[in-house]
């Protein structure tokens, strides 16, 4: 209601930059509330505004926010072309926050679209940045992504120290969708491993994270590999 109120007041005053921006945040709390088609009309309209006054800064904070819904409704390479976006003007404005935040979007998609060598070529960047920063939900997350990477290269036991060493990062932190995430993982690679009591309970607790929030699309999957 707040930002609806602000999106008609900058529309009156004529002031395209804050009407963009407050577009993004409507983005933002659409996505929170499961709403991607919403977030993705927000976002669409946020960046013709950001063309048409050629506003830089608007357009990577839109960018951005737009790898994050293709995450979440798993389009990987127009995500990852948003990301990249992002990443560029980001160099170009002198944002390392931001920059650091598109790496981690384009290390998420290139693992999911298996390319490998480029998630081994930015991972030493993000890593030492995150370390730097203190960053430890975006840590965990990296952590996470690089343990998909060496499973779906079958490099098992380098996943279960990635996940491993997410979980742990991630315990610092109020995050149980990503602890449900990791261990959904772990569940897979326990099963690679033939440790199948382990496996058995770490996806249980996985399945009823991802019940309790209402994430059926993890649910059924944490399900899927609990089946196996």
């Amino acid at each position: 209601i707040l930002y609806n109120q602000c999106l008609q007041k900058y529309d009156l005053l004529n002031d395209k930059a804050k009407y963009a921006n407050t577009l993004i945040n409507l983005a933002f709390v659409n996505e929170a509330q499961g709403n991607s088609k919403e977030s993705f009309a927000y976002l669409e309209e946020a960046l013709d505004v950001a063309k048409s006054i050629n506003d830089s800064r608007v357009l990577m904070q839109v960018n951005l926010a737009l790898s994050g819904v293709y995450h979440t409704s798993r389009e990987w390479l127009p995500g990852l072309l948003a990301a990249q976006s992002a990443y560029v003007l980001a160099g170009q404005l002198g944002e390392p926050l931001i920059e650091v935040a598109a790496l981690l979007n384009i290390a998420a998609f290139q693992t999911e679209l298996g390319h490998w060598q480029e998630v081994a070529a930015i991972s030493p960047k993000i890593e030492e940045t995150l370390t730097m920063t203190g960053d430890l939900i975006r840590l965990s997350r990296f952590k996470n992504n690089m343990g998909i990477a060496a499973f779906n290269q079958g490099h098992y036991y380098v996943a279960e120290k990635a996940w491993q060493n997410a979980l742990q990062i991630n315990s610092q932190v109020d995050q149980p969708i990503e602890s449900a995430r990791i261990y959904n993982n772990l569940g897979m690679v326990y099963i690679k491993l033939g440790e199948m009591d382990a496996a058995e309970g770490m996806l249980k607790q996985a399945a009823a994270i991802f019940e309790a929030k209402g994430d059926f699309y993890n649910w059924a999957n944490a399900l899927d590999n609990l089946a196996d």
